[in-house]
């Protein structure tokens, strides 16, 4: 090993772990008869950088506490649709108390035929505290495999249909779905929790 110019050198790895160094471990050096021992002498300790508020933030509860809304609830509240947007308000306002709320490509696709500028929609969602979230590739397999159950079970539909994407995202990612459509999600989906009017 070598010496940098500012008088370091790299512990062997070997080294480390025999003597169960990690970063911020504290060591020494002891003299003996002419030659030095490297000691541990005491357990690593943290420095509150940057980094360390982060540290455990991405933990099961956090990324479990997501649920992933519908377009047609986002929907009523866009377009204060006179039957439904009391209780798509009302679902929205409790959930987001202590849920993260998600939609993906698909939703945000449906619901931009409310604004007019994608400026207005941005706005709206972010406001909300709404994310959007990537379309995982299980997701898309899962998908795939839904609309070949569909086609066997005689339906019409030639292409996949939005429903089968988002149930399917739910699914794969185990969060739980906002809807007021339950028909497709209870039949092709009935692993996914439904949050709905009928409950």
């Amino acid at each position: 090993m070598r010496v940098t110019t500012k008088g370091q050198v790299t512990i062997p790895r070997n080294v480390r772990e025999s003597l169960g160094i990690v970063p911020e471990t504290e060591i020494d050096f002891v003299e003996d008869d002419g030659k030095f021992y490297i000691i541990k002498t005491g357990e690593p300790t943290h420095t509150e950088g940057k980094f360390n508020k982060f540290r455990g933030i991405a933990t099961a509860k956090n990324l479990m506490n997501g649920i992933l809304v519908d377009s047609c609830v986002l929907l009523d509240l866009f377009t204060d649709d006179p039957h439904w947007a009391d209780w798509s308000e009302s679902i929205l306002e409790q959930y987001s108390q202590r849920n993260t709320l998600y939609i993906n490509s698909i939703v945000y696709t449906e619901i931009s035929i409310g604004f007019t500028q994608i400026e207005e929609l941005e706005q709206a969602i972010s406001e909300l505290g709404i994310k959007v979230l990537e379309l995982p590739r299980e997701a898309l397999f899962l998908t795939g495999k839904v609309f070949l159950k569909y086609r066997r079970n005689k339906g019409t539909k030639t292409s996949a249909l939005p429903d089968f994407f988002i149930g399917a995202h739910a699914s794969v990612s185990k969060l739980d779905l906002i809807t007021r459509d339950l028909s497709k999600y209870k039949t092709y989906y009935p692993q996914v929790k439904l949050i709905h009017p009928e409950q």
